[in-house]
């Protein structure tokens, strides 16, 4: 019997060409990507459902591909294999919902400083980060404010004036 896959993360896309109804978003993350603009954070924010998370994966996908295709990744070489087989030790998801302690933070931090073992970033999703309690976002602030240049950070959230 094979291992049953909700639809919401079976067809989740993979892919910038592959997400609908937010073409300003993805061509936005592909310019920067083809023109090597990245910056060291980025927040995505909308209303539920509207691909905050998928965008962010798709992106830190791209960004650590070896061999991309323009902006997109190939799904080809070692990072885009360990990302779509779910073991890159190069792309972090917290979900600040869960996981919203100064002691959480502390470890996000630690994690922070490991330079990446395939590709060139090391990308933190931070979902829900709206969730942190105040005293885990100021032990976060000055890791989000000067990170080392390997880290990229990735805040997506419903409510963005809780931030």
């Amino acid at each position: 019997m094979s291992e049953f896959i909700v639809s919401a993360r079976k067809y989740r896309p993979a892919t910038f060409s592959s997400v609908v109804g937010q073409k300003h978003i993805t061509s936005t993350l592909k310019n920067a990507i083809e023109r090597g603009q990245l910056a060291h954070a980025y927040l995505f924010c909308g209303p539920r459902g509207v691909g905050k998370t998928t965008c962010a994966r798709i992106f830190a996908k791209a960004i650590n591909c070896l061999s991309p295709d323009g902006a997109e990744a190939c799904n080809e070489c070692e990072s885009c294999r360990s990302f779509n087989e779910g073991r890159s030790l190069n792309i972090h998801e917290l979900d600040a919902a869960s996981n919203n302690s100064v002691e959480d933070i502390r470890t996000l931090i630690e994690q922070v400083r490991i330079i990446p073992q395939v590709g060139r970033y090391s990308v933190f999703i931070i979902d829900e980060v709206h969730m942190l309690s105040a005293a885990a976002f100021n032990a976060f602030l000055k890791t989000l404010e000067e990170p080392p240049a390997h880290a990229i950070f990735i805040l997506a959230t419903t409510e963005k004036h809780k931030i």
